[in-house]
């Protein structure tokens, strides 16, 4: 019997050690998981805010800057304006907040279609243009996780469309980070 007895009690300790092991292998899995979520969530987040003003910098350098990119307005909105002329037609193309996204639209110049009828480029909470100076464009976008990216773009026609781009990062609260030259936008 006492040795019936010892058998019960090892077949329960080796059962109850294996029980902690299927625990403790549970607990380090729901931790990965969760901590996959929060670098995979970041990550979107950061996508989406640099997206935003890197496509802003791309087609500033697509334009050449200088004169053709300016603030305008597009179906009563804020607008950010780069004009060109194609085979003796002036065209521009409006990049614009409606609805809570950024949107993006190429027409004729003065050509105003409905405000919905753009591009999506991010889902974003707005969109601010300023004259940071006399040649200097700031356009900051409102992501909805507050954050706020933005990229200065020249207006100097005589500047080089590489070196007309500068961008930058700034969070809900800040003014932004150290700008680089020639860059899209940083953290």
């Amino acid at each position: 019997m006492d040795r019936k007895n010892r058998h019960n009690i090892d077949v329960v300790f080796v059962l109850g050690l294996f029980a902690v092991f299927a625990v403790s292998v549970l607990m380090v899995l729901m931790l990965g998981v969760s901590s996959y979520n929060d670098i995979a969530d970041r990550m979107e987040d950061n996508y989406e805010n640099r997206t935003a003003v890197a496509y802003i910098a791309a087609k500033a350098r697509q334009n050449g800057g200088g004169d053709g990119v300016y603030i305008g307005q597009y179906s009563g909105q804020q607008a950010l304006v780069f004009e060109e002329n194609i085979d003796g037609e002036d065209y521009a193309t409006y990049i614009y907040h409606y609805d809570g996204q950024l949107r993006e639209i190429f027409t004729f110049k003065d050509n105003f279609l409905e405000p919905q009828a753009g591009e999506v480029i991010v889902a974003a909470e707005g969109l601010s243009l300023e004259m940071a100076s006399e040649n200097l464009i700031k356009v900051t976008v409102e992501m909805n996780d507050e954050s706020r990216p933005y990229v200065l773009l020249s207006t100097d026609a005589g500047a080089d469309a590489g070196d007309g781009v500068v961008g930058g990062y700034a969070s809900s609260g800040g003014d932004g980070a150290a700008d680089t030259k020639g860059g899209d936008a940083h953290e």
